[in-house]
């Protein structure tokens, strides 16, 4: 089973996987936090990993399929998770490898790639992209978006590569062996005229890299306020994206940046405002 590993404070760490409900698939691969739906509290992707072509194929025309599946976990902010899988559309068999994730037209919803396949010369899937709809349900662009390479695929990058306000991405790809060898690929992103806003964190009192931090960045948008929540760190497995955080905001109103800090003391709250949209900003770690 798949462990989940609560850091105490002390040194220790307790595996919780089993109250929390995150377990299951058995057969994982990749896994990662993120906050898809922008209400502050990590959920968690896992990757089912079958290796059973026939199962693919039947799941793809809606066959029947006795297999493990992927799943998304939907956390409470309390420590709780739901699976939601069946529910925002991510319920297929998939066969992962290299995976990752990063906003593709700038909207401030996560959206995620994954590198599909196996050793095998004969297990070939497409490689799959989803869309994040308002946190509410992902779209299967794999194709609409030239995405669905008929190829193994490893590591993942969503970066802004050309430094044009968007996210690229790249992808290795290829078998394990020499005569499965193919081209690694490079998306260029053709942008969406939206605003966004870079994030470059520099630590203090915790970490220097400020791995682990946590940003909100408030927009206001049709009268209404909301956040767009990124967690410092490098993305999904068999990939990483760099540190510094891309934030799309559509036509949104920028009003505030707050930093979570995570110092020895806990996490320290530090709050930007004034800032201008379309560029990137460098945040030192001040608690004053």
């Amino acid at each position: 089973k798949n462990r989940l590993y609560r850091n105490d404070g002390t040194g220790h760490f307790e595996d919780i996987a089993d109250t929390a409900g995150v377990a299951e698939p058995i057969n994982s691969l990749p896994c990662w936090f993120w906050d898809y739906n922008n209400d502050g509290a990590l959920d968690i992707f896992v990757g089912a990993y079958t290796m059973d072509m026939d199962a693919y194929a039947a799941n793809v025309f809606g066959l029947p399929v006795d297999v493990e599946r992927t799943q998304l976990y939907r956390g409470d902010g309390q420590g709780g998770f739901q699976p939601v899988a069946n529910e925002v559309g991510l319920a297929r068999v998939s066969d992962v490898m290299g995976c990752n994730f990063g906003d593709l037209d700038n909207d401030g919803w996560l959206d995620f790639y994954l590198g599909t396949g196996a050793p095998g010369f004969d297990f070939l899937v497409p490689n799959l992209m989803y869309r994040n709809v308002t946190g509410q349900h992902f779209d299967d662009v794999s194709y609409s978006g030239g995405f669905g390479h008929l190829q193994k695929g490893h590591s993942v990058v969503f970066a802004d590569f050309d430094q044009d306000g968007d996210q690229d991405v790249f992808q290795e790809l290829g078998g394990a062996f020499l005569g499965d060898a193919f081209a690694n690929a490079y998306f260029q992103n053709p942008g969406f005229d939206r605003q966004w806003l870079g994030v470059k964190l520099e630590g203090v009192q915790s970490n220097r890299c400020a791995l682990g931090a946590v940003i909100h960045v408030w927009l206001t948008e049709q009268n209404q306020q909301r956040q767009v929540v990124r967690v410092c760190g490098a993305g999904g497995g068999f990939g990483g994206n760099p540190l510094q955080q891309h934030f799309g905001l559509g036509s949104a109103t920028l009003d505030r940046v707050e930093v979570h800090w995570p110092t020895p003391a806990g996490y320290q709250v530090q709050v930007v405002r004034d800032v201008t949209p379309n560029q990137v900003l460098h945040i030192r770690e001040s608690h004053d």
